[in-house]
């Protein structure tokens, strides 16, 4: 599962401000439009990124990382958009598991389809749901998104010749050497558990400090987000095993209206 910290500097910057330069690209697709509209178009934008639910590590973090957006954004012709939108598939191509590559391409279609449906064509936003600018300009950001990834094919199995016929000559039967007996393998001690889990173990009797519903979507670290304001693993997991009475060994096994119970931080993460 892919992390902030298994990106450098520039790769990051590209892929948390996808939703911008999607933004971007509809924005220079409509040239000089109404300012109403662009209002709009802007509201769109951010209720589609509040509104998002993912369960997803990666997604999370995008998400969860609210600093500035690359100022090329802001003056980005629609040739920069593409360009940059190209960059960040080749990102998802290259260091992105497939499954959490299609949720954030996902992701950056459906911003494009709430900001393009947020208003009409014409002056007022009263026609067709996408203009002609508009439907290219999506045509472009799904293209720039396809996987380059290609499917290897199986190597088709070699035919291996029929070996000759060959006349064996009689011989004598050959007594059979014992065979030493195979090691007895010893057993593989289990691994120690990771720190954070010793963490989680130590402090799950801490103060409870709130009660919360799940609702919708919601995963462990939406949850860790908004008591911690981080939704890392160590967050997120003191709230598993916390609540593992509930939930199971499984932290994705969640649901709607499931109650959990939030712990104070320990020391060891607070800071």
């Amino acid at each position: 599962m892919a992390k902030k910290t298994d990106f450098a500097k520039q790769d990051w910057q590209l892929l948390k401000d996808g939703p911008e330069w999607v933004f971007a690209a509809l924005a220079a697709a409509d040239g000089n439009v109404a300012l109403t509209l662009k209002m709009k178009e802007s509201k769109a934008f951010k209720k589609a990124i509040e509104d998002y639910r993912t369960r997803s590590e990666l997604m999370a973090e995008v998400l969860e990382d609210t600093s500035k957006a690359a100022k090329e954004t802001k003056s980005a012709t629609l040739s920069d958009a593409e360009q940059a939108i190209e960059k960040i598939n080749a990102i998802l191509d290259s260091k992105v598991s497939a499954t959490e590559a299609a949720e954030y391409r996902r992701f950056l279609l459906s911003i494009a389809e709430e900001v393009a449906g947020a208003t009409g064509e014409g002056a007022l936003g009263l026609g067709e749901k996408f203009s002609d600018k508009e439907k290219a300009a999506m045509a472009k950001i799904k293209s720039s998104l396809k996987t380059q990834k290609k499917a290897v094919k199986p190597a088709a199995p070699q035919v291996q010749p029929a070996a000759p016929k060959v006349h064996k000559k009689e011989t004598k039967p050959v007594k059979e050497e014992k065979k030493a007996p195979k090691p007895v393998r010893q057993p593989v001690r289990p691994a120690a558990p990771k720190k954070i889990d010793q963490v989680s173990a130590k402090f799950e009797k801490a103060k409870v400090i709130a009660t919360h519903k799940v609702e919708g979507n919601q995963t462990l670290s939406h949850i860790a987000l908004k008591y911690y304001k981080n939704a890392t693993r160590p967050y997120w997991k003191l709230i598993h095993e916390f609540n593992k009475d509930v939930i199971g060994d499984d932290e994705k096994n969640i649901w709607d209206g499931l109650e959990l119970k939030i712990p104070e931080l320990p020391d060891e993460l607070k800071g």
